[in-house]
C-alpha cells in the first residue's frame, strides 16, 4: 500500500511540474503587417516615418490560457500622445493596458473579440495574427494580417 501511495505522490509532483512548465502564457511581440513587410524593423520604421502620427513604441499581446484572457499592452510614442491629445482635446496616457476574455481556443488557435466589433485570431504555433472587424450589419471585414514573434 505504501508503494502505491509513494507512486501516487510522485505522479502528482511530476504532473504539477509539467503543468507549471507548459506554455500557458504566450507572448506575441514584434508584429508586422504581411505581405507588405518582411520584418518588424521595416514595419515600425514605415509607421514612424510614413506619416502615421499614432504609431507606438511598443505593442504586444500576452495570452494567458490558464486565466482564459489576453492582455494588450501598448506604449505610444511621444508624438502619438501629442497627436491623440490634439485630436481628442484631452489628456491621453502613454501606456495603455487592456484585458479581454478568450472567446475560444484550441491547441494552436486563440480567438478574442475586442471592443467596437474588432476580433483577433491568433495562431500560437506560427505567430500569425488576423485582425478583423464586424460591421453594424454583422458583416466581417478583414483589416490586417500580421506576423509576430512568439515566445
Amino acid at each position: 500500500m505504501q508503494k502505491y501511495l509513494l507512486l501516487f505522490i510522485i505522479s502528482l509532483l511530476y504532473g504539477n511540474s509539467y503543468a507549471a512548465s507548459s506554455n500557458e502564457i504566450i507572448l506575441f511581440d514584434k508584429c508586422y503587417s504581411t505581405p507588405e513587410f518582411n520584418n518588424y524593423e521595416a514595419y515600425k520604421s514605415s509607421q514612424k516615418n510614413g506619416g502615421n502620427e499614432f504609431y507606438f513604441d511598443e505593442w504586444n499581446i500576452k495570452i494567458d490560457l490558464r486565466k482564459n484572457k489576453i492582455t494588450l499592452a501598448t506604449k505610444y510614442s511621444d508624438d502619438a500622445v501629442a497627436a491623440f491629445k490634439k485630436k481628442l482635446n484631452q489628456d491621453v496616457q502613454q501606456f495603455d493596458v487592456q484585458n479581454f476574455s478568450i472567446l475560444s481556443s484550441t491547441s494552436g488557435i486563440v480567438v478574442v473579440n475586442l471592443t467596437m466589433g474588432f476580433s483577433y485570431i491568433l495562431n500560437t504555433k506560427t505567430g500569425k495574427l488576423e485582425i478583423s472587424r464586424y460591421t453594424k450589419d454583422g458583416k466581417k471585414k478583414d483589416l490586417d494580417t500580421m506576423q509576430c514573434k512568439v515566445s
